[in-house]
């Protein structure tokens, strides 16, 4: 099992929207390949706040199964028609559960 955390900071101007943009990528997310659970965070306090606005987990049954996720057509569209100009800067890890 795979654990995908994604912690994405905003544009400052887009920051008040962060929790919007939460549940936009909940409801995305969840509908693309391969993904088994989607979950999504807002920073909850002035440290995290700092440097991350917004936290994504994915969970996957393979590696395999996350590169199929990226490139789905979904996954691509969401994350460059609606996210890409939105972010000031994005990371991406993959754990094993």
């Amino acid at each position: 099992m795979i654990e995908r955390t994604v912690l994405i900071r905003l544009r400052p101007e887009i920051r008040p929207e962060a929790r919007t943009v939460a549940e936009h990528t909940q409801d995305v997310l969840s509908e693309a390949v391969g993904v088994l659970a989607v979950h999504t965070a807002v920073a909850a306090d002035t440290r995290t706040e700092q440097v991350w606005d917004l936290m994504v987990s994915l969970r996957f049954e393979t590696l395999e199964a996350v590169e199929r996720y990226r490139a789905d057509p979904r996954h691509r569209k969401y994350l460059e028609v609606y996210l890409r100009p939105l972010l000031e800067s994005i990371r991406a890890f993959n754990w094993e559960l």
